[in-house]
């Protein structure tokens, strides 16, 4: 069973010869690999490393696991618990020590089903996890709603029912596909139990942004019963509970060193995205072989004293973990040097999908020991502990020899004690209960199989295909002989520099530091001018660099609003994974919610709020005091926060390996503004984190207010400021007869849901628009690409009211994504710029007005004192009266006085500085005079100035006629030049030629770059795309899924097996759909391929096939996902020789070379050369569909005309022309040949100037003739 890597070429396709380097690389990986493969399990044999009852472990899973959900403070945990205390009372004669602590859960009170027509019955469901701090419950009442079924959730699904008000049941498998349901203003969702079911569809069930929309789940034989119903009734309350947890430890005393402590650990609790189902047996099998090595150790005890802990909490941001670490690690015992912590060994991630054991000292829960800054500490405060892993297992060989296909040991074991790639071969966010105590400073790590899918973790339904413990037999014999061996080693390791401490800022320990929050949450009394403490308040913390959504840490306040936190490490690194940095960032936000999770009070960001303490707490001492201020708010939650132009969110999340790495990290802000006043509320908030397509906007109650969203880099004050990036939402709530909104008006504890929010946004951004350019219109001002933007913008505006008004929601939400987008374009292109240019020339214009007057009156009343401040105001206010009505800004802004003010006093001040200069030249001559006496002739040029100034209207007071002739010739030229030329803004796409490659086919491609993130596309692209093909043109999607950076096999990968327990590794899956692989991939393969959107079937390459020994019709094993090989690619040349319109194959591009890809180990290109794609026998092909539930994404669409001999190229340029003006994405168009990409861009279309030398020449004439008239004049 030796692992044969398929034959990876680069020199296949179209990049034949590409390098050298690039062979090497492909040859070192598979090198590698091959020496991995050597690890993989036999059949284990009768041979004894060390001895384990697999039977009996085998009962103590049964036997928990039936205890029902051992999710924290849920009945299954208190029996797993008396468990765990009975055996070690009972079998081992151990008394185990119960360590007590608080923690707060969200505990499931009621969750059921009544069915009240057209029969009446009551079945058990499950409430989901909450959506971050937000419980999502029902009023205690429940709701009432039709139900209605929509499927999988597609909108297609949804089309013809009624949604809004009503209650939708759809299938567990739909990925995110409620918030569909939400967006359409559903009540509620039912999901349904699915026959199996993955992380990522789990994963999918709940949000970051605290939205209150409540989710249930129902066994599939309930759903029996369920889904004849017409009316129901669902009830659902989950509440925060704070709970007494326990941490049970029981104490093995060492016989040489009882003072010395090694801690043995892992937890006992469980985790599913249905809480109440939370019993997993793969979280047990830890659980197992520690009670399993209790036994051997109460018989043999140890060299050091041993406590062995069962941690709860694990899943509350390892609640009892941290606990645990702040009671013992900081007792006086341990501090004053009586007991030593030598370190912990901690036990955890056990699947039998597994191919060795690996070592891991960081997880996600702070990644602290994983950034780079820990280097000086990591790996030297572990690296005896490597040195001696290795040294116990080399002496393992026999046993490795028996049970593995390997003579060398060392292949089965992978250690990373690292900074860089601490999460080893870990494809998905995990948490680790020893990563507190290495917070603290001690040495610890944890024990965990290697290469495991971890597909099951969260799942609601049995993970037991992955608890088989007799299949992983000897992994668990070989983890326990390292255990028991280091146990009975003399730890070499400095006891001084591992004493668990507060804050130490040395950087060769790296860092360590056990920091606490003592916190208090308050409000802003505005009677007696000071705060208030708001007891029983939720408290979230979360660090400012992670996405991960279970690792924040949620406390309850007091009585009189105090929290503490403990587990804070002093060392972490800057916002969205950047520059890392010694000291740790957090972010507190407060909440208290109402009974049916409406947001009562939340986080105050305004005036009286966090812009008076600090919302980002950096970790500056052992103990930070942070204040957590809230106010009385109304929320609006909105739906499809994305880019209009780009159909993503602002910001990209790394699925694969780092929740704290970001393919794209771009701040979104979302402010709320006073309709009155035109500026921030007094108390305002929001909740935006920029990948999620769902935001929160809190307000003061009983006010009026709009929301506009930015994109931002910057921050201030721990949140992104105002104003400071690009437009990308607007809520106006306006009409046609209310341009600029109405906006929105809640009381106190209302929660507004923004339905059909894409629509909602068009409506906004064209309304606003329109409003604003019908100004410019009126004064003769206008665009032609604005006309045409705004056009089409009401056109789809129209035709999405239409469909979601008969139930059509997919043509309706296609519809507002393209209204959107052009109404976007219309507001940020268009209309905007003409705003701001507006805004802009009126300042100028001010101050000619001002000056108008000014001189106008010193032309003809020429008065003095208060007269001529009045003559001057009177003249000022006739010229502005005559500007307003012909310039447009006086009808787009709504500070026009403000403007005329600030001119008013620039002017002023222009005056005060003259006179202050004159003053001061006066002062310094008299100076001058004293000191060297009257030494030479003065001419002040400032006088002389102002002397001519008033001589040159003088003479102009006495000409009259003349002066006047002069100012008609001067206006005369002015409204010549203007009525004659033009400069109007326009937009415009060209297409521009591709050289350098012959594209193989005839297609439109949307494409960001190389396809490879952050330039990837949204799946809404392709229902945008649709409406624009027609019914002309296939669409064709492609999904690229990149496995994990698995560090041991040093590169990006899958590994792929065969039922015969062979293995392979791919470093992508391309997902297509059944069209593209009749139209492009169906003649270079053997079998029925790819035909069913959404089944599990792979297309692999021959040579796969071979090294997997499968043929058509077996199962091979992806990430832990079952497929059956429907297809076998025969001829690869076929697929690697088609050439696309930007150049490249339809294969997914070459990870290696991609820093967001292969982070630390990317790939240099040779100097010139172009990453390539990869080949076939790289990539397996799945259904579109299941690649994007597989965790890939879309990475370009190509548009194939259907009947190719009558689509000309002039009509799929065309398409493309339209395409590339609507959306900010880049398109490509190839036809017999020839590529070219569209390039959209603003320029300037000019009118008319040819003209304007004729009326330059003549009013130069006149006027010229004018001033020698008069200089002969004064020469008589």
């Amino acid at each position: 069973m030796f692992i044969k890597m398929p034959k990876i070429s680069l020199d296949d396709g179209p990049m034949r010869g590409y390098s050298r380097r690039c062979s090497l690389l492909i040859v070192i990986t598979v090198i590698i690999a091959s020496l991995i493969s050597q690890a993989v399990l036999s059949s284990p044999s009768n041979q004894t490393l060390f001895n384990i009852d697999i039977s009996r472990m085998e009962k103590i899973i049964d036997e928990i696991s039936a205890f029902g959900s051992r999710m924290t403070g849920y009945g299954g945990y208190y029996k797993t618990l008396d468990y765990l205390s009975n055996f070690f009372s009972s079998e081992l004669g151990i008394t185990p020590i119960k360590h007590v602590y608080q923690v707060l859960v969200p505990l499931e009170k009621e969750t059921y089903i009544e069915i009240l027509s057209p029969y009446h019955a009551r079945i058990k469901a499950y409430a989901l996890y909450p959506n971050s701090v937000n419980p999502s419950s029902t009023p205690p009442e429940g709701i009432k709603g039709e139900l209605v079924y929509v499927g999988a959730g597609k909108f297609s699904d949804f089309d013809g029912k009624k949604i809004e008000g009503n209650i939708v049941a759809m299938d567990f498998n739909s990925m995110d596909d409620w918030l569909k349901a939400a967006n359409l203003g559903a009540k509620a969702v039912i999901f349904i139990e699915p026959d199996s079911t993955t992380y990522q569809e789990s994963n999918a069930k709940f949000l970051d942004t605290p939205i209150s929309f409540p989710r249930v789940y129902v066994k599939k034989s309930d759903w029996e019963t369920l889904k004849h119903a017409k009316e129901i009734k669902l009830v659902s309350i989950v509440q925060w509970t704070q709970i007494n947890a326990t941490n049970l430890i029981v104490e093995f005393k060492g016989t040489e060193n009882p003072d010395e402590i090694v801690i043995l650990s892992t937890h006992f609790d469980s985790w599913s995205v249905v809480p109440a189902l939370a019993n997993s047996r793969t979280e047990l099998i830890p659980v197992a072989l520690l009670m399993e090595y209790a036994r051997y150790l109460k018989a043999h005890p140890p060299k050091y004293t041993v406590l062995m802990v069962f941690f709860s909490g694990h899943w509350q941001a390892l609640a009892g973990a941290r606990e645990f670490v702040e009671d013992y690690f900081f007792s006086n015992e341990v501090q004053s040097g009586k007991k030593t912590i030598l370190g912990q060994i901690n036990f955890d991630l056990m699947a039998s999908d597994s191919d060795g054991l690996q070592f891991l000292h960081a997880s996600y829960y702070t990644t602290y020991g994983g950034n780079s800054m820990h280097g000086g500490g990591f790996p030297t405060r572990l690296s005896w502990f490597m040195t001696e892993i290795n040294n116990i297992v080399n002496k393992t060989a026999d046993f490795i020899k028996a049970n593995f296909r390997t003579t060398n040991p060392t292949s089965i074991i992978s250690i990373y004690f690292s900074p860089s790639g601490f999460w080893g071969t870990e494809p998905i966010p995990y948490m680790l209960d020893s990563e507190p105590a290495s917070i603290s400073g001690v040495p610890a790590f944890s024990i965990t199989t290697r290469r495991s899918s971890r597909v099951y973790v969260g799942i609601p339904t049995s993970d037991a295909r992955f608890a088989d413990v007799r299949k992983i037999a000897p992994l668990l014999q070989l983890a326990l002989y390292i255990t028991d061996s280091l146990l009975r080693t003399e730890w070499k390791v400095d006891k001084a520099s591992i004493k668990p401490t507060r804050f130490d800022l040395s950087a060769v320990k790296g860092y360590p530091g056990y920091a606490t929050f003592y916190g208090k949450v308050v409000t802003y009394n505005y009677r007696k001018g000071w705060y208030d403490p708001v007891p029983n308040a939720i408290v979230e913390a979360s660090l400012i660099t992670s996405t991960y959504k279970l690792n924040k840490i949620i406390v309850k306040a007091d009585g009189e609003g105090r929290f503490v936190i403990h587990g804070i490490p002093i060392a972490g690194r800057g916002a969205s994974g950047g520059t890392t940095i010694p000291f740790s960032q957090w972010v507190i936000r407060g909440w208290i919610f109402s009974e049916d999770g409406k947001i009562l009070m939340a986080t105050d960001l305004g005036q009286f709020g966090m812009q008076n303490f600090p919302q980002i707490i950096v970790v500056l001492h052992p103990h930070e005091n942070v204040t957590t201020v809230v106010a009385k708010v109304a929320s609006l939650e909105v739906y499809d926060v994305d880019i209009p132009g780009m159909l993503t969110t602002p910001s990209l999340i790394d699925p694969r390996t780092g929740y704290f790495d970001m393919w794209r990290a771009q701040l979104a802000v979302l402010m709320p503004f006073d309709m009155l006043t035109k500026s921030l509320p007094i108390s305002y908030g929001y909740y935006c984190n920029g990948w999620e397509p769902v935001a929160l906007v809190w307000v003061q109650p009983d006010l009026r207010f709009t929301v506009v969203g930015y994109t931002s880099t910057a921050q201030q004050g721990g949140q992104a400021s105002a104003g400071g990036g690009q437009v990308f939402l607007l809520l106006t709530n306006s009409t046609e007869d209310n341009t600029e909104g109405y906006g929105y008006y809640l009381h106190y504890g209302e929660m507004l849901k923004v339905r059909f929010s894409a629509l909602e946004t068009a409506k906004s951004f064209y309304y606003v628009s329109y409003g604003r350019y019908s100004e410019f219109i009126a004064k003769h001002v206008g665009s032609p690409s604005a006309d045409v933007t705004l056009k089409k913008s009401k056109e789809y505006i129209a035709k999405a009211t239409e469909s979601l008004r008969s139930f059509k929601y997919s043509d309706a939400y296609t519809y507002a994504l393209i209204a959107r987008a052009y109404a976007y374009k219309a507001y940020s292109v268009e209309v905007m710029p003409l705003v701001n240019d507006a805004a802009r020339s009126i300042l100028f214009m001010f101050l000619i007005i001002i000056l108008g007057g000014f001189f106008l009156e010193k032309i003809t009343v020429h008065s003095q004192g208060p007269k001529r401040l009045i003559a001057i105001s009177i003249f000022a206010g006739i010229f502005l009266a005559i500007y307003s009505s012909i310039h447009p800004a006086f009808g787009v802004m709504s500070n026009i006085s403000l403007g005329l003010i600030g001119s008013l006093i620039m002017i002023i001040l222009i005056v005060v500085v003259v006179i202050l200069l004159s003053e001061g030249e006066d002062v310094r001559k008299s100076i001058e005079r004293k000191v060297l006496g009257v030494h030479r002739v003065e001419v002040s040029k400032l006088d002389t100035t102002m002397i001519a100034f008033s001589l040159g209207s003088e003479y102009i007071r006495r000409r009259p006629l003349r002066a006047i002739l002069m100012f008609i010739t001067m206006i005369t030229m002015i409204m010549a030049i203007t009525s004659f030329t033009s400069l109007t803004p326009a937009r415009v796409s060209l297409p521009v030629a591709k050289y350098g490659f012959t594209p193989t086919v005839n297609e439109v491609l949307v494409k960001m770059g190389r396809g490879v993130p952050p330039n990837i596309l949204s799946d809404k692209v392709i229902t945008t795309l649709e409406t624009f093909a027609a019914d002309k043109y296939y669409v064709l999607p492609r999904a690229w899924v990149y496995g994990p950076l698995d560090r041991g096999l040093m590169t990006v990968a899958f590994v792929v097996k065969s039922s015969s327990g062979k293995n392979a590794t791919v470093p992508a899956l391309l997902g297509i759909t059944p069209e593209e692989f009749s139209l492009i991939y169906k003649n270079a393969t053997l079998g029925s391929g790819i035909l069913l959107e959404n089944a599990n079937h792979a297309v692999i390459s021959k040579s796969l096939a071979q090294n997997l020994s499968v043929t058509i019709g077996d199962a091979i094993y992806i990430a832990g996902e079952e497929y059956v090989v429907t297809g076998i690619i025969d001829y690869p040349q076929a697929i690697e020789n088609i050439i696309e319109a930007d150049g490249f194959t339809p294969l997914p591009a070459n990870p290696a070379f991609f820093a967001t890809l292969s982070k630390d180990l990317t790939v240099a290109a040779q100097a010139g050369a172009t990453p390539p794609n990869l080949g076939v026998s790289s990539v397996i092909i799945v259904p579109f569909r299941k690649a994007l539930e597989a965790g890939g994404y879309v990475a370009s669409v190509a548009l194939i005309p259907k009947d190719p001999k009558s689509t000309s190229y002039d009509e799929m340029l065309k398409l493309a022309k339209e395409l590339a003006y609507a959306l900010d994405i880049t398109i490509y168009v190839s036809h017999n040949g020839a590529a070219k990409q569209l390039s959209t861009f603003s320029t300037i279309a000019v009118g008319g100037w040819e003209m304007i030398v004729i009326v330059l020449v003549l009013g130069a004439l006149n006027i010229t003739t004018m001033v020698l008239g008069n200089l002969k004049e004064r020469t008589r």
